[in-house]
């Protein structure tokens, strides 16, 4: 509202106030209203009345102005008390409103979650239902497999004892085998020295007296010539010793001529021969071990040069092969460090801060070593390649194995031909070795200290590879009762 229209609702009120005084307190009584009317239409009242009413009008408007002013600025209070009780009210209702809503939005976030739980809960308790059908099941399959496996262990057992039994029996044969070609080559052996000692003594005995007396020296024959004049009844004695000796001498150089030997061996078999003519042991037994030695000497020899020649045989396809895949492995380590190059270029080009310094493709940072190394390991042969070399140093183990073979080979070779000239008879065993000289020798120090080879199978112009097993017979039980796990033509290794 205005204030002129208050201002003027105050003055209508104030006039109705006015009439109402004017015209008395009943106006309903014409009377009264009847002698004022008089008073005032009479002309010698009316300028009385005119100047009391004037007054009074005026102090009427006066009162009237007073009073409006003083209403005035009582409803301007009122209005301004009453706005600022709307304004606290309608602030603190507000606030209460605001109050509410958060409250009801807590409330409504609150249950948005507790919905989103019940949903994980119910797709957990979902899953768990899910995970309970496959565990039952997992369970059913397993009881099945360890049924199974339960049933396969028996069998497995079952044909362990058969293998273990068929292993025995397999090494009896070949324990049987062995000993059966031993006899046979003894008694070829046997049979070729007799033979032998009937051609030399036939030649012998046609061979005339002075081819004797050419193995004397001068030395030998002036002696006995003082010793005749001095005893004559020791000189036929003495002529029979003579002869003797000089059949010996003619033997021993027909035997040394037709064995092709070096000259270590041939001093070692000077050095038997005096041992056994002085023994007086018979020609024949001299002959026979004489030439089985010379035989069993030239076997280990062909052993051993079998087995060079198959270790530089293997060698050689082993490196063969090696050099040309490496050489394919280098090429394809340079094609992935160009492509490396290539990308790194590209790279420097988008970039340009990097075309303001020195361009070294050389220096590859991480990120672009770890390229080439996947690349790399793209291929499946470099991949197997490097875990070999990290997880299985057979190239390592297979050289210490051969240096191994090798200085083993010749200390075997050095024992054996030591204890073989301490021997008082060469052909005291049956089984021929590994190395072709007899194992069946006294036990002493040196040939406790030996090791046993494993078994091993070696390949033979004559005879194949499979017939040729050879063990050591001086080798104790429990070694003889290993596998045969060697393949064919791998070189056997030595055990402690």
């Amino acid at each position: 509202m205005n204030p002129n229209q208050r201002k003027q609702v105050i003055k209508d009120f104030i006039g109705k106030i006015l009439t109402k005084n004017l015209i008395g307190e009943e106006p309903g009584k014409l009377e009264g209203f009847k002698e004022r009317l008089q008073k005032i239409i009479d002309p010698n009242s009316r300028k009385s009345s005119y100047e009391t009413s004037l007054k009074r009008v005026n102090e009427v408007q006066e009162q009237m102005d007073g009073l409006v002013d003083y209403l005035d600025k009582k409803m301007d209070s009122v209005l301004e008390k009453r706005e600022k009780e709307f304004l606290s009210a309608y602030q603190s209702h507000m606030v209460e409103v605001q109050n509410e809503l958060l409250h009801l939005k807590r409330k409504a976030n609150e249950k948005e979650l507790q919905l989103q739980q019940d949903d994980k809960i119910l797709s957990l308790e979902q899953e768990l239902a899910w995970i309970r059908e496959e565990t039952m099941k997992a369970r059913e399959e397993i009881d099945n497999q360890e049924a199974l496996i339960k049933d396969y262990k028996e069998e497995q057992q079952e044909l362990q004892d058969d293998s273990r039994f068929l292993k025995m029996n397999l090494k009896q044969l070949l324990k049987d085998k062995l000993f059966e070609e031993a006899k046979e080559l003894q008694e070829k052996d046997d049979k070729i020295s007799k033979d032998d000692s009937v051609k030399i003594l036939k030649i012998e005995d046609e061979q005339p007296v002075e081819e004797e007396k050419t193995f004397k020296t001068k030395e030998q024959e002036e002696p006995q010539d003082d010793q005749q004049e001095a005893n004559p009844e020791i000189a036929p004695h003495n002529e029979s010793i003579l002869e003797e000796d000089a059949k010996s001498n003619d033997s021993r150089k027909m035997v040394m001529s037709t064995m092709p030997l070096k000259t270590e061996d041939v001093t070692k078999i000077d050095y038997i021969l005096t041992e056994l003519f002085e023994s007086g042991r018979p020609k024949a037994e001299i002959l026979a071990e004489v030439r089985k030695f010379c035989l069993e000497n030239q076997m280990r020899r062909k052993r051993v040069l079998q087995l060079h020649k198959r270790t530089l045989e293997q060698k050689a396809v082993q490196e063969t092969p090696k050099s040309a895949e490496s050489q394919k492995n280098l090429i394809y380590f340079m094609q992935c460090v160009e492509r490396v190059k290539m990308e790194v270029n590209s790279r420097k080009r988008c970039d340009p801060d990097s075309l303001r310094t020195k361009n070294k493709v050389s220096l590859f940072n991480t990120s672009d070593k770890r390229r080439i190394m996947e690349l790399l390991l793209y291929k499946e042969n470099i991949l197997t390649k490097i875990l070999l070399k990290i997880f299985r140093k057979m190239k390592i183990k297979d050289l210490e194995r051969k240096v191994e073979y090798e200085r083993r080979a010749s200390k075997y070779h050095n024992s054996a031909m030591d204890t073989t000239f301490k021997r008082t008879g060469i052909a005291q065993s049956s089984r021929v070795g590994e190395f072709g000289y007899s194992r069946r020798e006294p036990r002493s120090y040196e040939n406790s200290q030996r090791m046993p080879y494993k078994y091993s199978k070696i390949s033979n112009s004559h005879t194949p590879a499979s017939n040729l097993i050879r063990y050591d017979a001086s080798a104790p039980v429990h070694m003889l009762n290993r596998e045969i796990d060697l393949k064919e033509g791998e070189i056997p290794s030595f055990e402690k």
